[in-house]
């Protein structure tokens, strides 16, 4: 059966242990990309291989989120995610630092976590680097971040590609969300979380009831997210015989006496 097409922009799904299976080969509609929760504090979400291996590990374009905690080491959880990162195969395309209210304290101190945790991860890692943040909480960080650290605690709000949980009454994966005052731009858009249905063969339809799109087609997400790497092939093995000696395309040679 052919994916359904429901938008000219690249459209995907978030998926997190709540949803307990996802398999890609059972759903039908369009997912060109799907960001999966891993990590949350210093710990692993138990449901991880789960969904990877037969879900988000089979999508075009992958990237994994990480659930901020605050009272936790800011490095720690940096370190976590990274140690996830080199875990998992395929690659994953995009790392997202979830920033939100609940078991959360929203103060300076968790907010600039948020910006040492984006910025180790720049450094540290050549994955795309986002932040997942609706505009209450953007809203809420700025001036706290503005009052106290000036112009340079508010860039990471304002420079790092947004992933804007926004929901309108009617889910419309081609409309524009509402982006908070003080940035009027965005990458990804997390449109609702009600998008999830099955069919008669009990088939879910995406896998997931968080939808998004990225602002922009399937194409250019792979470009963005460096999906479109070129991965350099092995050495062949091919060989070419002279005589008894087996001259391998790598250079070296085999003594068949």
């Amino acid at each position: 059966m052919a994916r359904e097409v429901i938008t000219t922009r690249a459209h995907g799904i978030d998926v997190s242990r709540w949803q307990e299976t996802y398999v890609y080969a059972q759903t039908w509609g369009q997912v060109d990309f799907a960001i999966q929760k891993m990590t949350e504090g210093t710990w692993w979400d138990d449901k991880w291989g789960n969904l990877w291996d037969q879900g988000t590990s089979q999508v075009p374009i992958r990237g994994m989120y990480h659930y901020q905690r605050s009272g936790t080491s800011w490095k720690a959880q940096a370190d976590n995610i990274l140690e996830m990162v080199a875990r998992v195969t395929p690659k994953l395309h995009i790392i997202a630092l979830d920033v939100e209210k609940i078991n959360n304290i929203l103060d300076k101190t968790y907010f600039s976590d948020s910006k040492r945790i984006l910025e180790y991860l720049s450094v540290n890692s050549d994955r795309k680097i986002i932040l997942y943040i609706n505009p209450d909480i953007f809203n809420i960080a700025h001036p706290l971040m503005l009052k106290n650290f000036g112009q340079e605690g508010v860039k990471w709000l304002l420079d790092y590609p947004m992933w804007l949980a926004q929901y309108w009454w009617v889910p419309d994966p081609n409309k524009q969300p509402a982006t908070p005052k003080l940035r009027g731009d965005w990458d990804l858009w997390q449109y609702t979380d009600k998008g999830d249905t099955k069919n008669a063969q009990g088939q879910r339809h995406y896998g997931s009831p968080d939808l998004n799109v990225f602002n922009g087609t399937a194409d250019q997400m792979r470009a963005w997210a460096g999906a479109d790497e070129i991965i350099t092939p092995p050495p062949s093995t091919k060989v070419t015989i002279d005589g008894v000696t087996v001259k391998l395309s790598n250079g070296s040679e085999v003594n068949l006496k």
